[in-house]
């Protein structure tokens, strides 16, 4: 292969660059009562709301599912396999 010796020191540099580049470029967000995150603006706006209209975080999670299956039709959405885990104090218990 063309250049061998320099192939895992430029691969190594290449991907000290690119992992500093994007961590320089996207600062920590933090939030006190609630935080919504999505690939889509619209999405996170709807669980936003949800949790400033007094709903939990469950609540939140199903709007934005629903709104996801609209605004990105392509992304896995309901019913497009996923994963959930919640845990209680008040039930004492761990949901999967």
């Amino acid at each position: 292969m063309f250049l061998t010796k320099w192939n895992k020191p430029l691969a190594v540099l290449a991907l000290l660059v690119s992992g500093t580049l994007h961590a320089a470029s996207t600062p920590a967000v933090e939030a006190k009562n609630g935080m919504v995150v999505t690939s889509q603006y619209l999405a996170s706006q709807v669980g936003a709301d949800i949790l400033k209209m007094g709903g939990n975080a469950v609540d939140a999670a199903v709007a934005v599912g629903y709104a996801q299956a609209v605004v990105n039709p392509c992304c896995g959405n309901i019913g497009g396999g996923g994963f959930y885990d919640h845990s209680s104090c008040r039930w004492n218990r761990y949901i999967y």
